[in-house]
């Protein structure tokens, strides 16, 4: 025999063999970019920052962390995003919004880090994209994501079992 069986000769599933695997973390996949990314547009941009996840069950949760360590901005520029999905290829969506202030006026401030973190129940068994996307709501000035090494932007998804 090459696999277990029940009698009936079916594949047993984790809680048939008597284990219970609801919240632990079934895979994990991650982006992370190196580079500048910078805009002085109010409207949303691509950071770079895109991943796609195929979750085992639909019971599954899909969590999903976000981050930029290197925030800069000039001349009054504020940076705020989104976090968005799409599933099976059917459109983006918005998951989750996150910003920051650098605060009006301000030239060269750093701000430092944005983390983001949402819990997606996505309820299907087809592959899930996931992006980021930010823009400059300062009215004025420019944000940048600065990026000298993959630490310091990057978006992980770990597929949590349900």
């Amino acid at each position: 025999v090459d696999q277990i069986q029940l009698a009936d000769g079916s594949t047993p599933t984790a809680s048939d063999l008597g284990l219970n695997t609801t919240g632990s973390v079934l895979q994990v996949v991650q982006d992370r970019i190196v580079g500048n990314v910078s805009t002085t547009s109010s409207s949303l941009q691509d950071s770079g920052l895109v991943v796609s996840i195929t979750p085992s069950s639909t019971s599954s949760k899909i969590l999903v962390i976000a981050y930029s360590t290197n925030i800069v901005t000039q001349d009054g520029g504020q940076l705020t995003g989104e976090i968005q999905s799409q599933i099976g290829g059917g459109g983006y969506s918005t998951l989750q919004g996150f910003g920051g202030d650098a605060g009006a006026g301000a030239t060269n401030n750093y701000i430092g880090s944005i983390y983001s973190s949402s819990l997606h129940s996505p309820n299907t068994t087809s592959q899930v994209d996931y992006k980021v996307k930010f823009r400059n709501s300062g009215g004025g000035g420019t944000v940048f994501l600065v990026g000298y090494t993959p630490q310091h932007h990057g978006i992980t998804l770990m597929e949590i079992a349900g």
